[in-house]
C-alpha cells in the first residue's frame, strides 16, 4: 500500500509532477524486495527501465525514477531523502514487528536472510515530518510504558 508513504509524500510538500515520480518510484522499490530483497532499490532500477517505457513514461521520468531509487541508501536529493524516510518509518516504525514478521517468513522461504528490527537501531530521518512522527512516536511509546508500569 502507499497510503503510509503518501501521507508523508503530501506532509513534504510533493506535488505534481515530483508526487508521479515519487509514488512511481516507491512502487518499484517495493517490487525490487520481490527479485533482490539487500538492494530493492537496484533491483527496482531494471524494473523501471523494462516496463515503464511501456506505460507512456519519458526517459528523462524514468532516469529521475532511477536516481530516487539508487539514491535511497545515501539519500542526497529531496526526493531520495523523502522515499528513505517513508520507508524506514513503515518497515522500522510503529506497527512494524507484524510486517517484519510477515516479511521474515517470506525471505526465508526463499532462502534470503530475514530482516530484524534491531539492525535497523540506527534508524535517522532525513526530513521534517517524519522527525516529528518519530518524536511522537517514541512519546506515545513513553507513555504507554508510563501508564503500564502504574497499572502493575
Amino acid at each position: 500500500t502507499l497510503f503510509p508513504y503518501t501521507t508523508l509524500f503530501r506532509s513534504e510538500g510533493v506535488n505534481g509532477d515530483e508526487l508521479l515520480l515519487l509514488k512511481t518510484a516507491a512502487l518499484y522499490y517495493s517490487l525490487g524486495y520481490t527479485s533482490k530483497y539487500q538492494y530493492p532499490g537496484r533491483a527496482g532500477v531494471n524494473l523501471a527501465k523494462n516496463t515503464l517505457p511501456k506505460s507512456g513514461y519519458t526517459s528523462d521520468q524514468i532516469k529521475e525514477i532511477s536516481e530516487i531509487l539508487l539514491g535511497i541508501e545515501e539519500p542526497k536529493t529531496k526526493l531520495q531523502k523523502i522515499l528513505r524516510d517513508a520507508d524506514t518509518f513503515y518497515f522500522w516504525g510503529d506497527n512494524s514487528s507484524e510486517r517484519l514478521e510477515l516479511l521474515g517468513q517470506e525471505f526465508e522461504e526463499k532462502g534470503y536472510t530475514p530482516l530484524r528490527k534491531e539492525e535497523r537501531k540506527d534508524n535517522k530521518y532525513f526530513t521534517r515530518s517524519a522527525k516529528i512522527s518519530e518524536k511522537k512516536r517514541k512519546r506515545n511509546q513513553e507513555n504507554k510504558e508510563t501508564f503500564r508500569r502504574i497499572k502493575l
